[in-house]
């Protein structure tokens, strides 16, 4: 599903879930950072976090996150061509609702 921008909408969660019955998700939006261990990384990661909070205890759920340099900044994940893609999904983050917790205890 395109979110057609950043937003994950709850329409667009309730079509993955209810009409599609999708078992898992995930993100992959364009690299909004540089250095993987910047504060403006950090940041983005917990933006993405908290899109897909609402659905993490429903489905299994997974971001892209290039902590390897493959990508530029502004880069979508398939940028680079099917290699650098195929790289990403396979090394995808999987999110759990304890890494969630984690961040919602940090923003305290």
């Amino acid at each position: 599903v395109a979110t057609c921008g950043s937003n994950l909408t709850t329409v667009q969660i309730r079509l993955l879930l209810e009409v599609l019955g999708v078992e898992e998700i995930t993100l992959a939006y364009d690299k909004e950072y540089v250095d993987t261990h910047s504060f403006k990384a950090e940041a983005y990661r917990n933006k993405l976090y908290k899109k897909i909070a609402p659905i993490v205890n429903k489905i299994r759920c997974y971001i892209i996150w290039d902590d390897k340099g493959l990508l530029n900044e502004k880069d979508s994940p398939v940028d680079r061509g099917k290699e650098i893609y195929e790289t990403l999904m396979n090394e995808r983050k999987y999110i759990t609702e304890q890494e969630l917790e984690v961040l919602k205890e940090e923003g305290e």
